[in-house]
């Protein structure tokens, strides 16, 4: 499918079918395409400081992203970390900008994936970001998101980290409105009704 932007949805990332907006509404087509690079300016400043900040051997140090070099980005409300939780079979953010607050329509921060996302919405996001951690590779997204009477297109990314400890990786990224709408009454009509989110 193509909107008309020209984007096309036909691939998405896990086995959801439709972005789970905090409304508890859901788009009908795919929620995440995931791109080869980051696009926007912000998000390419970004990879390039993770890139510029990656030892030969290793990952950065979550130290490298201090609120000093995320102000200087123009990142402060779109910037994220993420780390795993303490049964290590979720996701949590650790920190997260007052921008993505407003998409999730809450804070959800220190929050279990798997208790402000939908099931199939979580599963997903999990997945994307143990690979990540895994692989040591970063992920570059397209999603689209549902926020109170707005909706639109998101391009994020999950970089990984070396946490404080030195044990762990964490996740640290960014989510930028590249898209933004007021939503129309035809739009809601386009989306089926789930369960909850967020």
């Amino acid at each position: 499918m193509t909107d008309e932007d020209g984007f096309a949805w036909g691939e998405q990332f896990g086995p959801t079918q439709g972005f789970f907006g905090v409304d508890g509404n859901r788009f009908d087509i795919p929620e995440f395409k995931q791109i080869d690079a980051p696009v926007h300016p912000k998000a390419v400043a970004l990879h390039n400081h993770w890139r510029a900040s990656k030892p030969a051997d290793g990952l950065p140090p979550r130290s490298a992203f201090g609120f000093e070099i995320i102000h200087d980005l123009g990142l402060m409300g779109a910037f994220f970390v993420i780390e795993k939780t303490e049964a290590r079979d979720d996701w949590r953010y650790r920190l997260l900008g007052s921008d993505i607050v407003w998409l999730f329509g809450n804070d959800v921060t220190n929050i279990p994936f798997r208790e402000h996302m939908v099931a199939e919405e979580a599963e997903a996001c999990i997945a994307l970001s143990n690979r990540v951690a895994e692989r040591g590779e970063p992920a570059f997204l397209f999603a689209r998101f549902v926020s109170g009477g707005h909706f639109g297109t998101v391009e994020t990314m999950s970089l990984p980290v070396m946490g404080p400890s030195g044990d762990d990786v964490w996740l640290v990224g960014c989510s930028l409105s590249v898209r933004t709408e007021a939503e129309e009454p035809a739009d809601r009509a386009r989306r089926r009704q789930p369960t909850r989110c967020a």
